[in-house]
């Protein structure tokens, strides 16, 4: 149940931990009426889920935080991320949100825009795995065309994006290139299926491939990697330096960058898979030029599982 929540809700998880932390530093303080905190999410961030319900779940941490400081807090989701940036650089949202892939495609064109924090879970610099047994006859990607593959719908973006990308560079169709195949409750079990022959291969994150390793080093000792990724630059909260006010900014700062200090902070980051909220190092500039090269424009990856077919069919 955990770690499913930690995939099925990591924009909704992220966000309710950016309210909830600005309270327990600044909660009683009251702040000038009528201020509005405006925030938009990548839709990317809801992969696999309905940002509808994410944002009925957001409200009341919205109000709360409204209740404590004065200064209230509105959620939008946009599909473009280049919106978020249009928004932020004119002023009509204070804060953003996006997977670092996102932040390195728009951000020639909107130059004025920054990264306060980045969400670190020990690395800012993210990983795909493509595995299968080691035992098996696969050699590349192209073997697996419609093949089961065991991979939670939630799994993490630069996984979806990693697959997408092997699968075309193989010169195939990555729409529907699996075969229909059940869903793992979480990467645990996606890996278990694929050591226990119920899958032919999974997609993994490196930070879940490395634990997974650490918990079980015989099963991940019979799995081979068949394809690897580059680095992908971490998720980042972003803003406009010359349109967000100091004072909301030191907040947001300060709250999020001291959470692992506090008990509660450290206890909500692990349920997410997060060691820490950072200040960007100069190392993720170098992370996101690199990602441009292999993904030079923004894609949506294809839904490349196919469908079961409708009984009777």
């Amino acid at each position: 149940m955990v770690r499913r929540m930690n995939r099925a809700a990591f924009g909704i998880a992220l966000f309710a931990f950016v309210v909830s932390t600005l309270v327990s530093v600044r909660g009683s303080e009251k702040q000038g009426k009528g201020r509005v905190l405006r925030v938009g999410l990548s839709q990317a961030l809801f992969r696999g889920s309905d940002p509808r319900l994410m944002l009925a779940l957001m409200q009341p941490l919205g109000d709360l935080f409204s209740s404590q400081t004065g200064i209230a807090c509105e959620f939008g989701v946009f599909a473009d991320p280049a919106d978020i940036g249009r928004n932020l650089a004119a002023g009509d949202l204070g804060l953003g949100i996006m997977h670092g892939i996102d932040y390195a495609w728009i951000r020639e064109q909107y130059a004025d825009i920054r990264p306060l924090l980045l969400c670190a879970n020990e690395t800012i610099a993210l990983k795909a795995y493509i595995l299968v047994r080691e035992d098996s006859s696969y050699r590349g990607i192209s073997d697996l065309k419609g093949k089961s593959i065991a991979f939670p719908k939630r799994s993490l973006n630069h996984c979806y994006l990693y697959t997408h990308k092997v699968i075309t560079e193989a010169g195939e169709n990555p729409a529907a290139f699996f075969g229909c195949s059940p869903e793992p409750a979480n990467i645990d079990q996606a890996l278990d299926w694929v050591f226990e022959g119920k899958a032919a291969c999974t997609v993994v994150d490196g930070i879940s491939f490395e634990t997974y390793r650490q918990r079980k080093p015989g099963r991940a000792k019979a799995l081979r990697v068949l394809h690897e990724s580059g680095y992908y630059p971490t998720a980042a909260i972003i803003y406009s330096p010359k349109r967000l006010p100091e004072d909301i900014r030191e907040k947001v700062y300060l709250g999020l960058s001291t959470a692992h200090e506090r008990l509660g902070g450290r206890q909500l980051l692990t349920l997410w898979r997060l060691s820490a909220f950072i200040p960007p190092p100069p190392e993720y500039e170098t992370l996101l030029v690199n990602v441009l090269k292999e993904h030079p424009r923004p894609i949506v990856p294809a839904a490349f599982i196919a469908e079961a077919s409708p009984a009777g069919q």
